[in-house]
């Protein structure tokens, strides 16, 4: 299974930023100072992804993708450096957690970048218990509902609702699926659990 985390998108009042103008922020960034001691990985991005609004206020996205059982973002994470650029401190993390990086037109990979970019199609059965709890979410929208879950839709991957079925067709990496089905097997296990309890006070 894959676990993954997207650091905050870039701020919708502005521009995001293209390819190239996160390759110049990458290689022109100084950060003055690097200074990890005792810190998760997640922390360690968070923070250049803080130093990525160094100049118009627009930062770059990380997003992180996880194989279950590496542990390969688990602290504690140490890196004491001066005068590094974004693009060398990320290399050195990197390297540091023997993951790899990859900058693609909405972020920064890191991890298992080979499977997050793979996308394949998969059919979801819905129950109607997880359909009442879309619809009362936020957007009443299935990828929305997703999204605040955790699970990443990011450009060329998508999901379709077939209301006749019941069931989502989704489109998106192996690191998405496994949390999907992780997710809907979840609420089939709290629907049965709630059904044996009401089985149990008849």
């Amino acid at each position: 299974m894959i676990s993954f985390l997207f650091l905050q998108s870039v701020q919708a009042e502005k521009k995001a930023l293209t390819y190239k103008e996160m390759k110049d922020k990458l290689r022109t960034i100084i950060i003055p100072e690097v200074k990890f001691t005792d810190a998760k990985f997640s922390d360690v991005l968070k923070t250049l992804e803080n130093a990525s609004k160094k100049g118009d206020g627009r930062k770059i996205n990380f997003i992180l993708a996880e194989s279950e059982g590496r542990n390969l973002f688990k602290g504690p994470f140490l890196l004491h450096a001066n005068q590094l650029s974004l693009e060398q401190t990320l290399h050195y993390i990197c390297q540091i957690a023997d993951v790899k990086y990859r900058v693609e037109t909405y972020g920064v990979i890191v991890g298992d970048v080979d499977r997050f970019l793979k996308s394949e199609k998969k059919f979801y059965p819905v129950s109607g218990n997880l359909y009442n709890e879309v619809k009362k979410s936020a957007k009443g929208d299935f990828v929305d509902f997703f999204e605040s879950k955790g699970i990443i839709f990011h450009p060329g991957t998508w999901l379709k609702f077939h209301a006749s079925e019941m069931k989502i067709e989704v489109v998106n990496n192996p690191c998405n699926h496994d949390k999907i089905s992780k997710l809907i097997d979840s609420k089939k296990e709290a629907e049965k659990k709630v059904s044996s309890d009401k089985n149990k006070l008849k």
